[in-house]
C-alpha cells in the first residue's frame, strides 16, 4: 500500500466534512449564504460540532483499517494467514426523463437530474483456518431529487443541496469449517451483504426488498442486493446445493429492531438449471411492541375491518412470504467460444408478498374505507419477474433485459410502516386516482456492464423500476415510487474504478 493512502483517506474526509445545515446553505468549509434564515452566528458553529466529530471518527476508523493492514501485511504470508484491502471509487449521473411526486405537495416529474458520487474501502482478514473477519465502509455525495413544484412554497429548498453519508456494508465475523470444494458449513455474524439471485440485475430479489403488508417493492441502481444485520448459517455441498438459514433484524425500514427469519434453497446442475426457493417470517418476533400493530393499535378507524360474522380484526406488518426462481441456460448444449458466461441465460423469479388473507376494511361497516380492497387477492400479492441476458459475443460483461409484473391496486409506498401506527395502504395523493395503480403493474429495466483494465467498470441502465426521489428533509421525502404512469422512464450512468 502507498504511502499516498493516509493522504486520500484525509481527502475523502475533507469532502466529507462539507455538510450541509438544515436548510442546505450553511455549510463548515466557512462559506455561508447570507440568504439562509439558518445563520445564527456562532451557534451555527456550535450546530456543526456534531458533524466534525461524525468526520473525526470517519478518519478515525479509516486510518485503523490503513494502519491495521500495514502492520499485518508482513504477517500476510505466514500460514493460514491472510489478509487483503479492496476498495473502488465511482461516480454516477442520470435523469429522470417523465416521473412522479406525491410527498406532501403532488407534482410531475420532467427531466430531473441525478448525481452520486461514491468511495468505499475494506479489509477482509483471514486469521486461521477456520475464522476470517470483513470489515468495509462506503461514503456517499449525493442530492436532493425533490422537484420544485413541491418546494416552492419555500425557495430555500428549490435549489440541489449537497450531502455526505457514510454507510457500514460489511462487519462480519466468519466461521467456516469442512471443504470449500466438498462440503464446508460457514457462519456468519454481523452485518453482510446478500444476494440470493446471482442473474438479476436490477429488479427481483424479493425476499428482502419487498414488505407484506401493505406490500412495496424497492430498487437500486447497480446494487441488486440487500444489506442485513443478523447471522446467517449456511451450508454448501459441492457446486450443487446451498441451504441458507437467515435471522436478521430491521435496520432499514421500521418497525425497527423486530426479527425476521428467512430459509432459502438452491440446486445447480451442471450449470444447465438454477433452482432457488425460499420462505421467510416477516416481522417473526416484534421486539419493539409499539410497531407491532398486532398487540398495540387497536384502532379500528386506522387498522381494523370486519369479518362476515361481524368479528372485529386488525392488520398487522407480520406476514409470511414465499419465492421460488429458476434460471435456464441453453448455451451449455452447444460448444461455442463465442459465447460469454451469461450470455442467452433466461431467469425467472417470483413471490407471495403474504399468505395471510385480509379483507377489505368496509366489508361490513361502509364508513370505514381504509383499505377499500383488502389483502384477499393472491394475484395482487405477487410479483413476477423474469429477464434475459442477450448474448453480445464477449463485448460486454452483461446485458440483460428485466420485466415485471406486479398487481397491486395499492401505491408503492412503505410510508406507513414510517408512521409505525397502521398496515394499512398509503392513501391516494391529490393528483392520483385508483386508475394510476393499474398503470404502474408492468417494469422494465435494461442493464449493461462492460469491465476493462481490470477494474475499470462503465455501467448503464434505462429502465422504469422502482425508483424513488430522495431529500434529506423528511418535510418532503415522497416514499412512494416515482415511475406510475406509462409514460414514465429514467437512464442512469456510472463510471466505477475497484482494486
Amino acid at each position: 500500500m502507498s504511502v499516498q493512502c493516509p493522504v486520500l483517506i484525509l481527502k475523502l474526509v475533507s469532502i466529507g466534512c462539507r455538510f450541509t445545515c438544515k436548510h442546505g446553505n450553511c455549510r463548515i468549509d466557512g462559506t455561508h449564504d447570507r440568504y439562509c434564515s439558518h445563520f445564527l452566528g456562532e451557534a451555527t458553529i456550535l450546530s456543526m460540532i456534531p458533524h466534525i466529530l461524525k468526520c473525526a471518527s470517519i478518519a478515525l476508523v479509516f486510518s485503523c483499517v490503513y494502519v491495521c493492514a500495514g502492520q499485518t501485511a508482513s504477517d500476510s504470508t505466514a500460514p493460514g494467514k491472510k489478509i487483503d484491502v479492496f476498495g473502488s471509487g465511482a461516480i454516477e449521473a442520470g435523469e429522470i426523463e417523465d416521473g412522479h411526486y406525491g410527498g406532501n405537495v403532488n407534482a410531475e416529474i420532467q427531466h430531473l437530474w441525478i448525481g452520486h458520487v461514491y468511495a468505499d474501502l475494506g479489509v477482509k482478514a483471514r486469521l486461521n483456518e477456520h475464522f476470517s473477519a470483513l470489515v468495509s465502509l462506503e461514503s456517499r455525495i449525493w442530492y436532493n431529487t425533490s422537484p420544485l413544484d413541491a418546494v416552492r412554497d419555500n425557495s430555500t429548498f428549490g435549489d440541489p443541496m449537497q450531502n455526505f453519508d457514510i454507510t457500514i456494508t460489511n462487519a462480519e465475523g466468519i466461521l467456516s469449517f469442512g471443504k470449500r470444494d466438498v462440503a464446508e458449513l460457514t457462519i456468519g455474524i454481523g452485518r453482510f451483504e446478500y444476494k440470493y439471485n446471482p442473474q438479476s440485475q436490477d429488479l427481483g430479489e424479493y425476499m428482502f426488498r419487498t414488505g407484506c403488508y401493505p406490500a412495496y417493492i424497492e430498487t437500486n441502481f447497480d446494487l441488486p442486493l440487500a444489506r442485513l444485520n443478523g447471522l446467517l448459517l449456511s451450508f454448501k455441498l459441492f457446486d450443487f446445493l446451498r441451504l441458507d438459514l437467515i435471522m436478521n433484524t430491521m435496520s432499514d425500514i421500521e418497525p425497527y429492531y423486530n426479527w425476521n427469519g428467512t430459509f432459502i434453497a438452491d440446486a445447480t446442475v451442471g450449470k444447465v438449471f438454477d433452482v432457488g426457493a425460499g420462505v421467510q417470517c416477516d416481522d417473526l418476533i416484534p421486539v419493539d411492541q409499539k410497531n407491532d400493530m398486532q398487540t398495540s393499535v387497536h384502532d379500528y378507524s386506522t387498522n381494523g375491518y370486519l369479518t362476515a360474522p361481524g368479528d372485529t380484526g386488525y392488520y398487522t406488518f407480520q406476514g409470511t412470504k414465499l419465492m421460488f426462481r429458476f434460471m435456464f441456460d441453453p448455451k451449455r448444449f452447444f460448444d461455442v467460444p463465442l459465447f460469454g458466461e451469461n450470455d442467452g441465460q433466461l431467469y425467472f423469479e417470483t413471490a407471495i408478498l403474504g399468505l395471510e388473507n385480509y379483507p377489505r376494511s368496509n366489508a361490513i361497516d361502509t364508513n370505514n374505507l381504509c383499505n377499500s380492497y383488502g389483502y384477499d387477492k393472491i394475484f395482487q400479492k405477487m410479483p413476477v419477474m423474469f429477464g434475459v441476458n442477450v448474448p453480445t459475443f464477449r463485448q460486454l460483461d452483461v446485458l440483460s433485459v428485466e420485466g415485471e409484473w406486479f398487481g397491486s391496486r395499492y401505491p408503492d409506498s412503505y410510508k406507513p410502516y414510517l408512521d409505525g401506527l397502521s398496515s394499512t395502504p398509503s392513501s391516494l395523493g391529490a393528483n392520483e386516482t385508483s386508475y394510476d395503480y393499474t398503470h404502474d403493474d408492468w417494469k422494465w429495466a435494461i442493464y449493461g456492464k462492460k469491465t476493462i483494465c481490470g477494474g475499470l467498470s462503465f455501467i448503464g441502465l434505462v429502465g422504469r423500476d422502482h425508483l424513488r426521489t430522495e431529500t434529506y428533509i423528511k418535510l418532503y421525502q415522497d416514499y412512494e415510487e416515482a415511475l406510475i404512469r406509462n409514460s414514465a422512464w429514467y437512464w442512469m450512468l456510472k463510471v466505477k474504478y475497484s482494486f
